[in-house]
């Protein structure tokens, strides 16, 4: 009768718990199938996190932890096939959040130490989330999107800008002077845009931007009054425009001509029918010569009643009187 050797078992014994904590620190969910395509064991982290039953799982129910339609893809790569490893991407749901997360599959070919034991693993899946990875991947191409559309925007407007500078202008050196202003204000308000991550900007920043740009200043003949409001580029951009012109109006047309004439700007938000509404006032008093009529047909006018209501859905009204000037814009920002 053969004696067993003590030492082979404790050797054994250590092999395997030395394997088993390897295969417990490594970061990454672990599977396997047998040969049949039956699936045979889980690693302890793949319980932990799907919070599954290993013994349901016997029976495909570790696909109740996949996202339903990845379940075709993960089947896919997680079944033995005759080709040495498979790679995809599923999301798999971690019970202690009750929400989905990315991870890389990729299953691999084993050998089969034992041809008579059909429980024997010859296909281990090993899963390593990327969800940040794949969320910082869709956020650089939710970017880059934005980024082209901007830059199509941007052309289209120095497009238009041109065009009708050139349209309203008597002379060369008018049509210089008008087009760098405009292109300088489009330049403006591209700065702050980029400046911040979230590519919105503050409407106090826009309109003391362009006063400032005009060599005026607050609290003399210009008064600025609202509540703290963020826009997004898409709001902002033809907005500043429009500050600008009305800006330049009121300088070399309006009040600001006069000592005794005055600019206020308001806004306000208004909620109406579910929607949020900016409602933006350019207020002029103290003109001492009526606004001529050429000035109606000029860019800036042509902004403020047609262009913001293409662009940004915005209704514009302005009044004209012998001695003051008003424009309203009004502007959907989006669900109250």
């Amino acid at each position: 009768m053969a004696v067993p050797d003590r030492s082979q078992s404790r050797s054994r014994q250590a092999r395997e718990a030395w394997l088993s904590t390897i295969v417990e620190a490594v970061p990454a969910l672990l599977w396997a199938f047998a040969a049949d395509g039956r699936w045979s064991w889980a690693s302890p982290q793949w319980v932990s996190y799907t919070g599954l039953d290993p013994v349901e799982d016997r029976r495909r129910g570790w696909l109740e932890a996949v996202h339903p339609e990845d379940r075709d893809t993960a089947l896919a790569a997680s079944v033995p096939a005759d080709e040495p490893s498979r790679a995809a991407h599923i999301r798999i749901l971690e019970a202690r959040t009750g929400s989905y997360r990315w991870f890389k599959i990729m299953g691999s070919a084993l050998p089969v130490p034992d041809p008579d034991n059909t429980d024997a693993p010859a296909w281990l899946v090993t899963a390593t989330d990327v969800d940040d990875l794949q969320n910082l991947r869709n956020e650089q191409r939710r970017l880059l999107a934005e980024l082209q559309h901007r830059v199509r925007n941007n052309l289209a407007n120095i497009r238009s800008i041109v065009r009708r500078t050139g349209e309203t202008s008597a002379s060369v050196t008018d049509f210089a002077g008008h087009l760098e202003g405009r292109l300088d204000a489009l330049g403006r308000i591209q700065t702050y845009v980029a400046r911040n991550p979230a590519g919105d900007v503050a409407l106090v920043e826009i309109v003391a931007e362009e006063i400032l740009a005009g060599a005026l200043r607050e609290g003399e003949n210009v008064h600025i009054d609202g509540p703290p409001i963020r826009l997004p580029a898409r709001i902002a951009e033809p907005l500043a425009l429009a500050v600008h012109e009305l800006t330049q109006n009121a300088i070399k047309y309006g009040p600001l001509m006069t000592p005794d004439g005055s600019v206020r700007v308001t806004w306000r938000l208004d909620d109406r029918e579910g929607t949020r509404w900016l409602d933006f006032e350019w207020a002029e008093t103290g003109l001492r010569d009526p606004l001529p009529e050429t000035i109606r047909d000029g860019f800036g006018f042509e902004l403020l009643k047609r262009t913001l209501g293409y662009q940004i859905d915005a209704h514009t009204t302005i009044r004209l009187d012998p001695h003051k000037m008003e424009c309203e814009i009004s502007i959907p920002l989006g669900r109250a």
